[in-house]
């Protein structure tokens, strides 16, 4: 089971969205696994790792937004559900960041405070991973916002850079 979420990890760092599911069923619906073997050692079970591969691989490939709907997918799995974490959280607030929707971040970080509160469950506040986050995918906005006004002001010498040498 270890080598095979290895793998699946290796296609979410690509962004291999495909494999990253293929790998995620293989694990899940491997007859002779040792099940949930690594949850002694750092509390997560096959299934949430394997989610978390699919929500990783969403947020790093070309649709990142997209990582989002895998918090809904691993509740609503029919065969291998399983309650989304801070990690998995943390993963769709990167995927906001990449995608450029800090407000999506912002609401994502609500909801997390909202499930702690309502469950008691005080993993699930936001840590300082999902804070950090949140206000990379603010200052890339900002950022972003503001290119087109120095623009138009005449700011960008010919390269492209701002304050570069000509």
């Amino acid at each position: 089971t270890r080598t095979l979420l290895t793998v699946l990890d290796a296609c979410a760092d690509s962004g291999d969205v495909a494999r990253a599911r293929e790998f995620k069923n293989r694990v899940l619906n491997w007859k002779e696994r040792i099940v949930d073997g690594r949850e002694r050692v750092d509390g997560v079970s096959d299934a949430e790792a394997a989610w978390n591969g699919v929500a990783k691989a969403h947020a790093l490939s070309e649709d990142p937004l997209s990582a989002i709907a895998v918090l809904r997918e691993m509740e609503d799995c029919p065969h291998h559900p399983s309650k989304p974490s801070q990690v998995s959280y943390n993963i769709a607030i990167q995927a906001c960041q990449r995608g450029g929707r800090p407000d999506w971040a912002r609401a994502l970080i609500a909801r997390m405070r909202k499930i702690a509160a309502r469950t008691g469950d005080r993993s699930m506040y936001p840590d300082a991973v999902s804070y950090t986050t949140t206000a990379r995918a603010e200052a890339a906005a900002a950022n972003a916002a503001s290119l087109p006004a120095a623009a138009s002001r005449g700011a960008l010498c010919s390269s492209g850079a701002a304050g570069a040498p000509s």
